[in-house]
Order: structure tokens, then C-alpha cells, then sequence
């Protein structure tokens, strides 16, 4: 809200929201006892709309901040802020369940189930849909109230236990459940428990993405060995009961406010986690999606400003150009650029100029106008007009018409396409020494995964088709082979330094990640790698699903699959048994 001039109430407001980033309840306690509206007040700012001091000091769980401003008035009730909810509403969306009690009494069904206000709850039940009943139920597990989950809480396909298990092992890892998923309570709390550790979502029993058993798999791959061996393993009362195990560590709660103050252009509050946990500025999403790509993407009010910050503070600067290239945020793009972000990865064959042509053609055809600015600075900013991607495919390839004239007056030549991971896939499918031509030319291709078919790179298309010397004569053309390849080969030194490196530990490991090691060490029965990776969190229960944009890593064999799948198929009989350890190592606890 805009003012012509500074009145008392806003002075107060800023130096009230000032004491609350900084902690400071005694500063806060003066300004309200000189102005007791301060708590009544709500306030625009950059990245922060209609909110009161209330909304702030419930986002940064200042304890005894929120007592004084309801002690002066404050409506835990009134909507604001960026999602709009109330402050009771975003203490239990954050688990905040001390601030809640004090925030209460409940005033719908989800803050009655974070409340624990179970008579709320039973007279609220019979008129609530799926959406209603999947929500409270998450507020419940979320905050620590065991009993109206109870009432809430699904019971779960057949053969899974009552659904007191299921709420207890959610309760154990109440601080890290995320935001809504599925239609359902069940999709909710299953993807939750994939989450801490895929092995909790794999029973005896259970099947792959493909719709298999583990016994089904043995059978397509047809090892009489491997199938005899899952037979004798099979426990004779199969449990279908979440063990009571510890968690393994996700994205911290601290982290994911801190993403989500990026997404929503929260320039203050990102600046203000920087100050405290400068570490935060590299934090990923699950979709690995960097912090600086979240306010390009999002577009909210003040993303350029925190771009900007994220920027200062040390943050991959070519993550920030893709998401606003693409999605047309040209004042975001055109700071990054000033500040110093690079326009293209050309290693990478990943450029701005890139996503900039392809949204004129592709996300908003009949608006290719609003791109022109981004591809102007990108150009005046030294990027390649004729850098093509992995697949060979350049600007000119991706720009709608209308558009081709402008890049051809600053250096694009009239090509759709040069050869590319394309032309390279068609040499490998006749597995002649053909190959070794075409990456002489490119080594680079080397690098890139060709998504569209193989899974992918060149070299490990060929080692997993059995053509050895192709593979042999790839691999030695590379400069670094990567975590796939290391796992894949067997190279357990070099896979111990790739895991070093990236500082990569479980439960996400190969669990929504872009690798998958163990899939193929399991596949290729390479057993000192198997236990490497298992020593270092990978789980054989991980699925190998598709990214975000549809894309796989791998051959059509380990996809929407786990590692113990793939190695029932491929017959590798020891580390089917290995991971068998494993799997009944996890299940023999019982939960409590």
C-alpha cells in the first residue's frame, strides 16, 4: 500500500518488522506499548502483501513475539500475506504446533486436526471431500496430533497393517513432511514414506512401475538361480508395516522456507536466512531446481531483487538465466546479465538464448513479442546466436518465424539443426566402429545423455548393449566419466571419488535424483559397487522415474523400477541376495 508520506503507524510498522528479523522481543514490547495498533496494522512490502506484524513474527516462530502482538490485539484469524492464510493457518502449515496452541481455537477442519481438537474434527468429518480430509490429515501428522490422525488417517491398500502404524511412522518424521501430493490420504502418506527411505514402500510383494513383482521380474529375465532364490527368501508371513526406522535426512524445514521465500520473491526474508545460514544459498529443491532458478520461474513481485540477492551471495549464477528466459522475466534476466551471470554454458550446451527462442515458438507463440527483449540482451551480452543444444538443434531451430529475421541481423545462420547427440544415436544403432568418426569431431557429445531413447551417454549405450570395444573406444575418448558410467564399469575407486565429490549420502540418493548408479551396478551385477553405493544411502528400493520435463536415465529396461527389479531381470543372483539382506534387515523392525 502506497503512501504519499510516512504516517506514525508506518514508521512503527517498519521498525516493528525490523525487531522481529532481528529477534529482538524487548525492542518490539517498547513499540507496541508507544502504539498498541502496530498489532492491528497490515502493510505491503516488496515481497510480502496486506500482512501484519502478526504474519511475520508466526513465519520466523518469534515465540514470545506472537504473545505480545495478541496480547495487543492481533487477529490470528485475518487472511494476508504471501500464500494467503491466516497466522493460525501458517503456524500449522510450518508443524509450528507451540505457536498453534496459542493461535487457536480452530476455525477449520485441517486447524482443528493441527489443534488436536478432535470434537472439532468429528463434527466437521462427514461434510469434508478427499482434498479437505487429505489436508487435515497432513496439518495433523505434521503438528504431532496423534489422535485426530487417527480419525483422519486412511487404512491403506490390502495387506498393509492398521492405520495406527501408518500414523505412528508418519508422527516419527513429522519435521519433514512436505505439502500436499495425490488425491488421497493414502497418496499423501506413501509418498511421504518414499521419501524418508523407498524401502518403506516396498513390502515382499510390492510391484515396480512396470506393474511387477520381484518374482515377475525373475521370471522375464528367466535365471532359474535368481528365481529359486526369491522363492526361498520369502517371508512367511509377509508384513506390510512401516518399521520403526530413523529417518533419513531430507531438506530441513529451514531449508524449504528458504526456498519458498525464493519462489515467492521474498527479498527480506531471503536476506535475512542468508545473513544467519549463508550455506542456505546453495539449497536445492527436490526437482534440483537451484534457489536462483525459483524467482525467474515464479515471476513474483520483487523476484529480481532476490535474484539479485541470491546472486551477491554466491548462488550458481547461470541457474537464474533458463527459468526467466523462458519465462519471459526480462527485468530478472536483464539484472542477472548486469550482475555479471554468464548468458550460455557452452560445455554444457546450455544457453538463455536458447530457452528464449524456444518460449517464442513453443510456450506463448502468439506473444513471441515479449521475448525480443531477453534475446537482445542476451545477444549484447556475448551469447553464441548459433550455439545448438545437445541434440544439435540451434536458435534458428528453436525461434518462432517472426522472430528468425531479428537473430539473423545479429549473426544466426538460417540452420535448424548441426549433427548432434541425434546423429550419433543413429550411428550407435548399427554398433559399428563408425561412431568413432562422429565424436572425433564432437567429444563432446560424449557428455550428454540422449534421453529420447537410449537413457544414455554414447559409451554407456554401448557397454549396456554388450558391444564391449565400442564402449572401450568410447570411454577412452572421454575426459571424466560420470557416476553412472564410474557404477556401471565397476570402477569402485572412481565411484568412491564421484561420491566424495558430490557429497552425495542417502535417502534421496537415487530416490528422485538424475542418477542411477545403483540400477546399473545391480543390472550389471558389479557387486563391489553395489555395496559402495549401499554404504553411502543409495536404497534398493529407489524407483527410477522420470525428471520433471518426461526424461529417463537409462535403457527402457530400469525405468519405473528399483535396483532390486533390475537385478532380478538381469539374473544377478548374488546381488539380488545382497540387496535382499537389505531389504530384510529394514523390515525385521517392528514398529512400536
Amino acid at each position: 500500500m502506497a503512501h504519499d508520506r510516512p504516517t506514525p503507524s508506518d514508521a512503527g510498522y517498519e521498525r516493528g518488522l525490523a525487531a522481529i528479523f532481528d529477534g529482538d522481543d524487548e525492542h518490539l514490547t517498547t513499540l507496541l506499548a508507544a502504539e498498541p495498533a502496530l498489532a492491528l496494522v497490515a502493510r505491503n512490502s516488496p515481497d510480502w502483501p496486506d500482512s501484519t506484524l502478526l504474519d511475520h513474527a508466526v513465519w520466523w516462530h518469534r515465540h514470545g513475539m506472537v504473545d505480545a502482538l495478541l496480547a495487543a490485539g492481533a487477529n490470528a484469524h485475518r487472511p494476508g500475506g504471501q500464500p494467503r492464510q491466516t497466522a493460525l493457518q501458517r503456524a500449522l502449515e510450518m508443524g509450528a504446533d507451540t505457536l498453534g496452541q496459542r493461535l487457536g481455537p480452530s476455525a477449520d477442519l485441517a486447524t482443528a486436526a493441527g489443534l488436536g481438537d478432535v470434537a472439532s474434527v468429528e463434527r466437521r468429518l462427514t461434510d469434508a471431500d478427499a482434498g479437505e480430509l487429505r489436508r487435515a490429515f497432513r496439518i495433523a501428522c505434521l503438528n504431532g496430533q496423534r489422535e485426530t490422525a487417527l480419525l483422519l488417517g486412511p487404512q491403506g491398500p490390502p495387506g498393509w497393517s492398521d492405520k495406527a502404524a501408518l500414523v505412528d511412522a508418519l508422527l516419527r518424521g513429522r519435521h519433514l513432511l512436505t505439502w500436499d501430493q495425490g488425491d488421497s490420504s493414502w497418496d499423501w502418506a506413501a509418498a511421504q514414506l518414499e521419501l524418508a527411505d523407498p524401502l518403506n514402500v516396498l513390502p515382499f510383494d510390492a510391484r515396480d512401475g512396470q506393474g511387477r513383482t520381484l518374482g515377475d521380474a525373475a521370471r522375464a529375465g528367466g535365471d532359474a538361480r535368481t528365481i529359486a532364490l526369491l522363492e526361498q527368501r520369502r517371508p512367511a508371513e509377509p508384513r506390510h508395516v512401516p518399521p520403526a526406522r530413523v529417518w533419513r535426512p531430507m531438506n530441513s524445514p529451514l531449508a524449504e522456507r528458504f526456498l519458498f521465500a525464493c519462489q515467492w520473491g521474498q527479498t527480506s526474508r531471503v536476506r535475512a536466512f542468508l545473513a544467519e545460514f549463508p550455506s542456505l544459498v546453495h539449497t536445492r529443491t527436490m526437482w534440483n531446481m537451484g534457489a536462483l532458478y525459483l524467482p525467474g520461474a515464479y515471476g513474483s513481485t520483487g523476484s529480481t531483487a532476490t535474484g539479485l540477492v541470491l546472486l551477491a551471495a554466491g548462488a550458481p549464477p547461470f541457474d537464474g538465466i533458463g527459468g526467466p528466459a523462458w519465462w519471459g522475466a526480462a527485468d530478472l534476466v536483464l539484472a542477472l546479465l548486469e550482475h555479471g551471470a554468464p548468458p550460455e554454458l557452452p560445455l554444457r550446451r546450455e544457453s538463455g538464448l536458447l530457452h528464449a527462442c524456444a518460449a517464442t515458438r513453443y510456450n506463448e507463440p502468439d506473444d513471441h513479442a515479449r521475448w525480443l527483449p531477453i534475446i537482445d540482451a542476451l545477444l549484447d551480452a556475448g551469447a553464441d546466436p548459433n550455439l545448438a543444444d545437445r541434440f544439435g538443434v540451434t536458435p534458428w531451430g528453436f525461434a518462432h518465424d517472426d522472430v528468425r529475421p531479428r537473430i539473423a541481423r545479429r549473426g544466426a545462420r538460417p540452420t535448424a539443426s548441426h549433427p548432434g547427440l541425434l546423429e550419433l544415436r543413429a550411428v550407435l544403432a548399427t554398433g559399428s566402429t563408425d561412431a568413432l568418426g562422429h565424436v572425433a569431431a564432437d567429444s563432446e557429445l560424449l557428455d550428454f545423455y540422449d534421453a529420447s531413447t537410449s537413457g544414455c551417454t554414447a559409451p554407456l549405450a554401448a557397454l549396456l548393449a554388450g558391444n564391449g570395444a565400442l564402449a572401450d573406444a568410447l570411454f577412452a575418448r572421454k575426459e571424466r566419466i560420470d557416476i553412472n558410467e564410474a557404477a556401471a564399469l565397476g570402477d569402485t575407486p572412481r565411484l568412491a571419488a564421484l561420491l566424495d565429490e558430490l557429497d552425495v549420502v542417502g535417502p534421496r540418493a537415487g530416490s528422485g535424483g538424475p542418477d542411477i548408479p545403483l540400477h546399473l551396478a545391480a543390472w550389471r551385477g558389479e557387486q563391489d559397487a553395489v555395496e559402495l553405493l549401499l554404504d553411502r544411502g543409495y536404497s534398493p528400493a529407489a524407483m527410477n522415474r522420470a525428471d520433471e520435463a518426461g526424461r529417463y536415465q537409462g535403457i527402457p529396461a530400469l525405468r519405473d523400477t528399483t535396483p532390486l527389479h533390475a537385478a532380478a531381470e538381469a539374473g544377478q543372483s548374488a546381488v539380488v541376495a545382497r540387496l535382499l539382506d537389505v531389504w530384510h534387515a529394514h523390515w525385521s523392525v517392528r514398529a512400536t
